[in-house]
């Protein structure tokens, strides 16, 4: 069973997807996934969805879109739009965001500035209500078509191998395009002082 550092989330309006995830990642049979659901409680850091961590893939932060496919009008690189007409801030801008006001939180920790003290966080997105395929026949369009190596998708969300795999890949096409070194990935830098912060 995951170690949950936070409370799962509860089915509330406006959470049901991360109430979704969180019921699906508790059934999973590891003792080396870490969760933080909800970190708002951090200061200075906006909402993260989820923050996960396993000494097989590393460290991420994950936003969670429960949204149907058909619920979404417009998807690009830069625009997200629900029908009828409602438009979102974009998935990969709350990330950016998230990922840079967390890592000044962290910098405040001196053995996480210390040289390899800081581990390095990853970013995705969690379509909890699309499969991959779904995506893939629905966004053709260049640029967005390659989210389905980017984002990870309802099918991922089945077993915790699936799981692991598509955090994986991600590492090989990040969302936000920083492809990290080899050697950061997995078990690295101050967990322990992360966990910590």
């Amino acid at each position: 069973m995951p170690k949950n550092h936070t409370e799962l989330p509860k089915d509330v309006p406006g959470h049901h997807g991360e109430y979704v995830v969180g019921q699906k990642l508790k059934q999973f049979n590891s003792d080396t996934l870490e969760l933080w659901f909800d970190v708002k409680y951090i200061p200075g850091v906006n909402d993260i969805d989820l923050v996960i961590y396993d000494s097989q893939v590393g460290l991420y932060i994950a936003e969670i879109k429960s949204k149907t496919q058909d619920s979404i009008a417009y998807f690009s690189n830069v625009d997200f739009v629900l029908k009828p007409k409602t438009v979102r801030t974009h998935p990969t801008v709350q990330l950016r965001t998230a990922s840079v006001k967390l890592r000044n939180y962290l910098k405040a920790f001196p053995r996480l500035m210390a040289p390899k003290g800081m581990p390095f966080i990853q970013t995705t997105v969690i379509w909890s209500e699309i499969t991959r395929s779904e995506w893939k026949q629905r966004f053709t369009e260049p640029g967005v078509s390659l989210y389905h190596e980017m984002c990870l998708f309802k099918d991922d969300l089945n077993s915790y191998n699936s799981f692991i795999s598509a955090l994986q890949r991600v590492w090989e096409k990040p969302i936000l395009g920083k492809v990290p070194p080899f050697h950061s990935r997995g078990d690295h830098a101050d967990m322990e002082e992360f966990r910590r912060a």
